[in-house]
């Protein structure tokens, strides 16, 4: 069980260099953004997920462009819930996964930033032709782009049942490789 409280800040700048000279404008972006979390789940050994529990996340963002009118006010929140399912005679018990996340963003510079409908949960980025990971996505849906969707408004859904099969552990010869276990997981993901 826990609970968080995140406060941060942030600032954008962008600046043009041409040549000859000549007058590009930039500009410059500050926010603040404000997260509530709440959390409460049970665990078990040798479990592919938690077993029972929630996790609640509200956050609240508000972007300026300095020296112009434009603005926005961002508002996401996402919730997970984990139930236990029937047993089906395996070695751990499976898990049905419910998820869900929301936004909306107000303003005329929401329209700049708009959210992202789409991908794998896992967000990341190329760096010198590698694909690395860097965090996680709001509103995925497996199956489909990145940016699928895009837009001040966004919503997504995800039920998905866990299922431990197989518990191996074994090595694979003599290297120091090797399989734990092997589990099974049914989705169905929506967004809009």
């Amino acid at each position: 069980s826990g609970a968080t409280l995140r406060l941060a800040a942030e600032y954008e700048g962008l600046r043009f260099g041409v040549i000859p000279d000549s007058t590009i404008p930039g500009f410059d972006q500050v926010g603040g953004s404000a997260t509530v979390a709440f959390a409460r789940s049970i665990t078990a050994d040798l479990a592919v997920s938690p077993q029972r529990g929630y996790s609640w996340t509200l956050t609240y963002r508000r972007r300026e462009e300095q020296g112009s009118p434009l603005w926005s006010d961002e508002f996401r929140a996402r919730g997970a819930f984990y139930l236990p399912f029937p047993d089906v005679g395996t070695f751990g018990h499976p898990v049905l996964a419910l998820r869900g996340a929301a936004g909306t963003a107000q303003g005329p510079l929401a329209r700049r930033h708009p959210f992202d409908v789409g991908g794998d949960a896992s967000a990341g980025f190329d760096y010198l032709g590698l694909s690395v990971v860097g965090a996680s996505r709001t509103f995925f849906v497996r199956g489909y782009p990145a940016t699928r969707l895009r837009g001040r408004r966004a919503l997504a859904a995800t039920a998905e049942l866990r299922v431990p099969l197989v518990l191996m552990g074994r090595s694979l010869g003599h290297l120091p490789v090797g399989a734990d276990m092997l589990s099974l997981a049914l989705f169905a993901d929506a967004g809009d």
